[in-house]
């Protein structure tokens, strides 16, 4: 069956394989035409079929076979924040095999037979479950600019939790039962909006929310500037930190403990030890074996990884990542041909950028 795609997915039967609503969604998708000829464009969205919720990051794969001259050939992509994924190279006249993955696989067969035309298929996963809470996080953003806005309100309406956008705009209610819920965003120049947003048992659900700016009078205003590290990637942590796997320092134990360094908050965590050499520089032991682990910094890999664990306190840190062993590394921070695999690997999060030759977390500027 042919779709239209025309800001969303919207089925539509007898559409001629020239019309300007098939044009103009491929145009949407893939940015020009592909050749009417001999290729077709598809596309989907990625759904838990459980919640409702679309799936980002679902790996999807596209496989097909020529049935005249038995040609194979196949493509791979991940899904976007709405789910989204699209082919808009796939040749016509072929028999096609499509299927997504996110803890579970599932799998269609499709027959593209005519060149020219956008074919969509759904997928749905059932990742999520009834009987378990899910995590609701979020970020709030300015509608024009894509801004972070930073300290906005937001009330999950039929339970009456309030909290607030951090430095990054970013918002969490933590675990939440099943269900759908609406979130009610303020800020002060800005106008009032609600949303409503599922929670997929067992999953963490992401929601952005864009408010617009409504111009108000006020009077003179003393500001002072807080400057935040762009590269913080909330989004991803809350991923891994879902999986179970690794060990999570985040800003509330971090600020119950300022003064501390990274090497004391090493001590604490189980299966690793600390021990101060001569020179002042440190030796680890992860889970009873001497470990020079892989240290990145704000997403950027260390090599002096001693130096860069010495850092003056907590209060410079937003998070800190431990995974022990090769078996628990995340791909994200496993570096492309190493010497030899690392035997851990640190990730800390500085919560202002770090400043040249200050090693992590730099001057505070607050």
């Amino acid at each position: 069956m042919v779709l239209a795609l025309v800001g969303m997915l919207l089925p539509s039967t007898g559409e001629a394989q020239n019309s300007s609503v098939v044009r103009r969604a491929i145009e949407q998708t893939c940015g020009k035409l592909p050749d009417p000829k001999t290729e077709a464009v598809v596309a989907g969205v990625v759904v838990d079929s459980i919640s409702g919720v679309a799936l980002p990051d679902a790996d999807v794969r596209l496989s097909w076979k020529n049935t005249t001259n038995g040609k194979k050939g196949s493509h791979k992509t991940k899904t976007g924040r709405g789910g989204f994924f699209s082919f808009c190279k796939v040749p016509a006249g072929v028999t096609a095999s499509l299927s997504a993955h996110l803890r579970v696989t599932r799998g269609y067969d499709l027959e593209i037979d005519q060149p020219g035309e956008l074919y969509v298929q759904h997928v749905l996963l059932p990742v999520s479950t009834t009987r378990d809470p899910g995590v609701l996080v979020g970020r709030v953003v300015d509608a024009k600019t894509r801004d972070p806005l930073v300290g906005a309100t937001v009330r999950l309406v039929e339970r009456g939790d309030v909290t607030s956008t951090n430095d990054h705009g970013y918002f969490s209610f933590g675990k939440q039962p099943f269900g759908i819920y609406m979130l009610e965003v303020k800020m002060l120049g800005y106008e009032e909006r609600k949303a409503p947003v599922r929670v997929a048992g067992d999953f963490t659900q992401e929601a952005e929310i864009d408010l617009s700016q409504h111009p108000i009078e006020l009077p003179g205003l003393n500001v002072q500037v807080r400057p935040h590290n762009q590269r913080f990637d909330l989004d991803g942590l809350v991923r891994r930190m879902s999986l179970g796997i690794g060990k999570f320092i985040t800003r509330d134990v971090l600020e119950k403990h300022p003064r501390s360094r990274i090497t004391d908050l090493l001590r604490a965590t189980p299966g690793i030890s600390v021990f101060v050499n001569r020179d002042r520089s440190y030796t680890l032991e992860v889970q009873g074996r001497a470990c020079a682990p892989d240290v990145f910094i704000d997403g950027v890999y260390y090599i002096d990884s001693d130096n860069s664990l010495d850092i003056p306190s907590a209060a410079d840190l937003e998070a800190i990542e431990i995974y022990k062993g090769v078996s628990e590394i995340p791909a994200v921070y496993l570096r492309p041909s190493p010497q030899k695999p690392p035997c851990a690997v640190i990730a800390a999060w500085t919560r202002v950028h770090p400043g040249a030759g200050r090693g992590l977390g730099g001057a505070s500027h607050r």
